[in-house]
C-alpha cells in the first residue's frame, strides 16, 4: 500500500512539474509576440516619420501622428538636423 502511495505521489509531482513548465513556456511565447508586434510598430512609426525644422529657432523635430487606434495621439521629438538633412520636409 506504501509503495502505491508513493507511486501516486511521484506522478502526480511530474504532472505538476509539466504543466508548470508548459505555463511558463506559453508566458514565455506572450511576451516574445508582444515584443515581435512593439517592434513592428517601432518599424513603421520610423517609416512613417516626418522631420522638419523650425524656421525661428533653426531646430529639428521628427513627427509621426499615431494612427494605429481612434484616438491618435502626436509624439514630436528634437533630433540632430545633420542626421536628418535629406529627409526634411521644408528644406
Amino acid at each position: 500500500m506504501r509503495l502505491a502511495i508513493q507511486f501516486v505521489l511521484m506522478v502526480l509531482l511530474g504532472l505538476g512539474a509539466l504543466m508548470i513548465s508548459s505555463c511558463q513556456r506559453s508566458t514565455e511565447d506572450a511576451r516574445r509576440e508582444r515584443q515581435e508586434t512593439l517592434m513592428r510598430y517601432a518599424t513603421q512609426a520610423a517609416q512613417e516619420m516626418v522631420y522638419v525644422r523650425d524656421d525661428r529657432t533653426g531646430l529639428c523635430f521628427a513627427f509621426w501622428w499615431q494612427r494605429y487606434d481612434r484616438s491618435g495621439s502626436p509624439a514630436l521629438a528634437a533630433v540632430p538636423c545633420d542626421q536628418v538633412a535629406d529627409r526634411l520636409v521644408n528644406r
